[in-house]
């Protein structure tokens, strides 16, 4: 059956879109595909079809619209340049990644793109003359992925598959190794004892049984990347981790035919040793990249504003999304609340739990004239706030910001 030449979904003939390519017919599955094959074809970015390893078929996602709002309550000024860290969803290997860099460092007035494909979050730089969010988000969405400003979407589901198929690896290679490490124990008291010709042999013969699926399984993906790193002609670790191991493989199968002696535990106990170290690292990633979630999510959508009513009539007020606070606006905050913004309170006593910034569980009294900070929860009395920093330049923000880029960096 063929498959879509952008996403690699199987198709029928019958339904399938096509399109002509210097006298060969291509298959789509849908218009998103095939607009977004011309899209890198014409932008020179058909490397990305040469790169992509682990690929998942199937089109991209539709998703709904980014929250153009939210989007630009992530963006914080910086050395007369815009910047913004954002969550992007449908990343699904690390082409993607290589991808989305490659085509927005190409854009103008972007001075500064990175993806890092673990946490599944670009941050990028440009010029506000050149463009804003809402451009920066269209490109994004070109390309079939959708831009988000951390809280709404994330790579959670890739991160767990991830520490899944690392686990499953992981133990079948330490199961297996186990059971070679016995044989080869057998093997090397024999060298110093003495040992049958055919009990050795025997024991040779297990372990090379047991040390291939180790190769040839649970080290596969060193086995993927190695190739694919050599066929763009860069060499990274999973290369020399490969390298390592089938080097003592091959020559270890030789021996075996030969009668010479055997390492098949040397082989398998790289794979095994590294993929314990890639299993601890995901798990790692994945519990900063949750407290990042966490973090996020203690920022409330919506605050309850102050509006003068005019003509005589008392002030009111109205629900408005908090990336829409500017400083100077009067907010309110009921008990239970979680205060929408950095600011100074103006009226009311309560107290407020600020156990996210500082770590000290008791709560902190507020009265007129105090400090509150956006995440903390107002805990008992109705306080009438000024708002002084908002967005970015909050507290909370710029935890998350160092947070974030904590997590991006290679």
């Amino acid at each position: 059956m063929p498959s879509c030449a952008h996403c690699l979904l199987d198709i029928s003939p019958d339904s399938a879109l096509r399109d002509e390519e210097e006298g060969r017919e291509i298959l789509f599955c849908c218009p998103g595909c095939r607009g977004i094959y011309r899209l890198l074809h014409g932008e020179g970015l058909e490397e990305f079809y040469r790169r992509r390893t682990g690929w998942v078929p199937g089109p991209p996602e539709a998703g709904s619209a980014p929250d153009l709002d939210a989007l630009a309550d992530s963006v914080v000024v910086a050395g007369g340049e815009n910047e913004a860290t954002l969550a992007i969803s449908g990343i699904r290997c690390a082409s993607c990644a290589w991808l989305i860099e490659r085509y927005l460092g190409g854009r103008n007035g972007v001075s500064f793109a990175r993806v890092n494909f673990a946490t599944g979050r670009l941050k990028i730089r440009w010029d506000p003359a050149s463009a804003g969010i809402r451009e920066i988000a269209g490109w994004i969405r070109r390309l079939g992925y959708t831009a988000c400003p951390g809280r709404s979407c994330g790579p959670e589901e890739g991160r767990g598959r991830e520490q899944r198929d690392l686990l499953v690896r992981f133990g079948t290679a330490a199961f297996l190794s186990m059971q070679v490490m016995t044989f080869s124990a057998g093997l090397y008291a024999g060298y110093f004892q003495g040992i049958e010709a055919k009990t050795a042999g025997a024991f040779k013969a297990l372990a090379f049984a047991l040390t291939t699926p180790v190769i040839f399984y649970a080290g596969y993906p060193f086995l993927r990347n190695a190739l694919s790193g050599i066929r763009n002609r860069v060499i990274g670790m999973d290369a020399l981790v490969f390298l390592g191991s089938f080097s003592a493989y091959a020559f270890s199968t030789a021996m075996l035919l030969t009668g010479g002696e055997v390492y098949f535990d040397t082989a398998g106990m790289i794979i095994t040793l590294i993929l314990l170290g890639r299993y601890l690292e995901a798990a790692a990633r994945s519990r900063a990249s949750e407290s990042l979630t966490r973090l996020i999510r203690l920022l409330p959508r919506e605050a309850r504003r102050r509006v003068a009513g005019g003509a005589g009539l008392p002030t009111r007020t109205e629900t408005v999304p908090a990336s829409r606070l500017v400083r100077g606006d009067v907010v309110e905050v009921i008990p239970g609340g979680r205060l929408p913004a950095d600011g100074r309170v103006l009226e009311g006593t309560s107290e407020a739990d600020e156990s996210l910034l500082t770590g000290e569980s008791a709560p902190v009294p507020k009265q007129a004239g105090s400090t509150v900070y956006a995440g903390t929860i107002n805990a008992w009395g109705l306080l009438v706030v000024e708002v002084t920093r908002t967005g970015g330049e909050t507290a909370l923000s710029s935890i998350i910001r160092a947070v974030e880029e904590a997590l991006a960096r290679k």
